[in-house]
């Protein structure tokens, strides 16, 4: 058989469904899903991003400079008989893990009366809290992110 995952196959770009042809077969492809930590930049509109594989998501990772935060999430990965490697889409987001300083919509009313933008946004999206990096961006914390102190 040439290609042991065409029957369910990659479908809309992702290695979804994937089956490892009929279960008598030796050399069916193995399906693996592995972990990844995204961490997140400065950028001048949106935020930026890079990740890399960890081994799985209780592994001790080096943050780098200049990262006000970090998720984790996780992609299926089988190789294909000549080699080359085949992802998944990107699934199972953890919530959002932030340096900074947790900020409430009365902390910016009362310390930044005049930040209109930003307590208008706020009110606007429903957003009780954000994260200050120090990097001076205000980031919503969502239900379940957590904030970590800058020292």
């Amino acid at each position: 058989m040439t290609n042991n995952i065409s029957r369910r196959g990659l479908l809309k770009g992702g290695l979804v469904g994937a089956v490892a042809g009929d279960a008598s077969e030796n050399n069916a492809p193995q399906i693996n899903l592995k972990h990844y930590v995204m961490f997140l930049y400065p950028g001048i509109i949106v935020s930026k991003s890079s990740s890399r594989k960890i081994e799985n998501r209780k592994s001790k990772f080096k943050i780098p400079k200049g990262c006000f935060g970090y998720k984790l999430f996780d992609i299926h990965e089988t190789k294909t008989e000549d080699g080359d490697t085949l992802l998944g889409k990107s699934k199972n987001y953890s919530e959002t893990t932030y340096f900074g300083r947790l900020m409430t919509l009365e902390d910016v009313k009362r310390e930044m009366p005049d930040a209109d933008n930003l307590i208008r946004n706020m009110e606007g999206n429903g957003y009780n809290s954000v994260v200050k990096t120090k990097f001076g961006q205000y980031m919503p914390v969502n239900s379940g992110d957590k904030v970590i102190p800058n020292k």
